[in-house]
């Protein structure tokens, strides 16, 4: 049999999965499929299923693997559980590449936009469900001054930077660490000066997925970084969300969402803040006011207000100030403004402290999302980028021959966008001996 340390290391382009040799994924491929560019004999080898045992919600059909070069697709949930809860995710981007949750009526359906290829991904112009850092969101005119020195990075956005530059973590391959059935954990050495930041920056995502015996579905992302010298983080997971469960679902104009966040950070024509955090209630547009989601609303009902704040971004593409709760103590030299979770779950029971941070239904399937977060932010996004750019990702998954805008809506938590400029918001710094760390916390049922 060929030497599987010798091909992994091979063909995976530096990503390290010697951890995993011998472990139970290599064991149970109800958990876990190999994408590397390797022969069908190699699978053959590894008593891969054949395509009629591969859940198509998952796995590409054999022999035709579309995952060529990039490594591993971790399906989190074994193979008994797919009719209860489905993940999966790549180490490429670190991203989440598909949800299944079940709707009122108990069918299945995905809950991520994303590309059945990974051609897709690698075109993308928009995130779909990577890993996005070193630093999620607007970077004004590109720089930053820390420790009085200054920092020029790429402007990837008009004259801004956004989350993290070009080769940004979503365009990278991640190492694996560890995974087991229900969890996988990633890792990616970002060197010193990448894409114009600072420091050496180690930092791992790791992704877990659990049931709630109230039958709700648990996906949690915890984030955490460190650095040999000051730098600044923010981290984040851009996925492109469409409750419908259908790969056609036209819009997310109907989709209804609540965001427990008494302010919002006021941009400008670039969509850069002002630097001013303004009560929602104030941002008023006749008689509506289109940023207060403290009660549910439909978000087409706001999204085309004449208001300067949604001219300049072509609908939602903001950031609400999450209200406090209950602060979280953070090491001195890492990033402030944390907030404790709000959830935990015991012993497969859900126990809520506070409210969501922010909640998404979908009327026609009932499907419903919770989202606490420790972060300050939230950043609204409803995908407000034309056809013809998103059409160059490539078809979407299901059969989609391209996503379309607004077909998507985005719940960024992070720290707020500019913050390396806007000494009012809450550091963003990481400094050598620190360790950042933050979690983020869905929630899928029906209501």
């Amino acid at each position: 049999m060929t030497d599987l340390k010798a091909v992994l290391q091979l063909t995976c382009h530096g990503a390290t999965l010697t951890s995993l040799l011998g472990s139970k994924l290599f064991r149970d491929l109800g958990d876990v499929v190999l994408g590397c560019r390797v022969e069908v004999s190699f699978f053959e080898e590894l008593a891969l299923p054949d395509a009629s045992r591969c859940p198509k919600m998952w796995a590409p059909q054999l022999p035709s693997f579309v995952w060529q070069a990039y490594l591993l697709v971790a399906h989190l949930g074994s193979a008994k559980s797919l009719s209860t809860r489905s993940a999966t995710i790549t180490n490429y981007g670190a991203t989440l590449t598909s949800l299944w949750v079940r709707d009122r009526s108990g069918n299945l359906g995905d809950v991520v936009l994303g590309y059945d290829t990974l051609a897709g991904y690698e075109a993308h112009v928009v995130s779909m469900g990577q890993t996005v850092g070193r630093f999620a969101n607007r970077i004004a005119n590109g720089r930053f001054v820390l420790d009085g020195k200054e920092y020029r990075l790429a402007q990837n956005n008009g004259t801004n930077c956004l989350h993290g530059g070009v080769w940004s973590f979503d365009n990278l391959t991640w190492d694996i660490v560890s995974a087991t059935g229900s969890s996988v954990l990633f890792q990616r050495v970002s060197p010193d000066m990448d894409e114009g930041f600072p420091g050496t920056l180690t930092v791992n995502v790791e992704y877990s997925l659990a049931s709630a015996k109230s039958g709700e579905t648990v996906l949690r992302i915890k984030y955490g970084a460190e650095t040999d010298q000051a730098t600044v983080v923010n981290l984040t997971n851009h996925r492109q969300a469409g409750h419908s469960g259908e790969a056609r679902h036209p819009d997310i104009l109907d989709h209804v969402v609540s965001i427990h966040a008494d302010t919002v950070v006021h941009v400008d024509d670039r969509c850069i803040p002002t630097g001013r955090m303004v009560p929602v209630a104030d941002l008023t547009v006749g008689r509506d006011a289109p940023f207060d989601f403290r009660q549910p609303r439909r978000i087409g009902d706001g999204i085309d207000a004449p208001s300067s704040q949604l001219i300049y971004c072509d609908g939602y593409d903001h950031c609400f100030v999450l209200n406090a709760g209950q602060p979280r103590t953070s090491p001195e030299g890492a990033p402030q403004g944390l907030r404790e979770l709000g959830i935990a779950l015991n012993a497969a029971q859900l126990v809520r402290s506070r409210p969501a941070d922010a909640v998404l239904e979908e009327p026609m399937s009932g499907r419903r999302m919770e989202v606490f977060t420790e972060e300050p932010g939230l950043h609204f996004f409803t995908n407000n980028i034309p056809q013809s750019i998103l059409g160059l990702g490539g078809r979407g998954k299901h059969g989609v021959e391209e996503y379309t805008y607004r077909t998507g809506v985005c719940f960024e938590t992070q720290h707020l966008p500019d913050s390396p400029n806007q000494p009012s918001f809450p550091s963003t710094v990481l400094r050598p001996g620190a360790r950042h760390q933050s979690e983020t916390v869905f929630v899928f049922g029906v209501s």
